[in-house]
């Protein structure tokens, strides 16, 4: 499978699934012309993302689409027939639970583990400094 982690998601997935192998990955960027279409798939409804495939400032640069065109060459593939449909599909049909990540994952983005345990003590943690402003 090949996922997109992003950040700062629109909901609360940081992960998720985009297609079901690394080809149809690469059929959906020739569909979309790029990856960012790819990753806001999940949070659009159909008409944003035809929206935004059809918006001139998203268009496919020439030479994006000369890299396009080389991977759809090099690979003998076809671009996918209906993109949205496609990534609504294989995120409906996975289950996220299956995704297990590193303490780090939690700890940097400030969520509870799923064991409950505290994150251990990094060490370079200070005391609060105390801002005390007095008129004159």
């Amino acid at each position: 499978m090949v996922f997109a982690v992003n950040p700062m998601p629109a909901g609360e997935q940081h992960v998720r699934p985009l297609a079901g192998s690394f080809r149809d990955f690469l059929r959906l960027l020739l569909a979309c012309g790029s990856t960012t279409t790819l990753e806001q798939a999940g949070d659009w409804t159909r008409e944003q993302f035809d929206t935004y495939l059809r918006a001139p400032e998203n268009a496919v640069t020439p030479d994006a689409q000369a890299v396009l065109e080389r991977i759809a060459s090099a690979f003998r593939l076809t671009p996918m027939e209906d993109p949205f449909s496609y990534i609504k599909g294989v995120q409906a049909s996975f289950d996220g639970g299956k995704l297990h990540y590193t303490d780090e994952y939690y700890d940097t983005l400030g969520l509870a583990r799923p064991d409950r345990r505290e994150p251990a003590s990094q060490g370079f943690e200070f005391e609060a400094v105390v801002f005390a402003l007095e008129k004159e």
